[in-house]
């Protein structure tokens, strides 16, 4: 799969994002288990929301920020 490249900075939004739901974990545990996934130490958080595929995007990440905004908005 290719993908276009982030915009500057919109990484780092993301990757804020992700963390910023990590330290607060309530709303993402509980996503966390209905995607069938147990909670990651931070380590294996980072690993994962870089979920990177050939063109470096940080997929799992972005879906997670996605999926955040859509369930507290919505």
């Amino acid at each position: 799969m290719r993908t276009a490249a982030c915009e500057n900075g919109l990484r780092d939004l993301v990757k804020g994002g992700c963390w910023r739901l990590y330290r607060d974990e309530t709303w993402l545990r509980v996503w966390m288990q209905k995607q069938g996934m147990r909670w990651k130490d931070e380590g294996e958080f980072k690993a994962w929301i870089q979920g990177m595929e050939v063109e470096g995007e940080i997929l799992n990440g972005v879906r997670l920020i996605l999926e955040a905004w859509r369930e507290i908005t919505g």
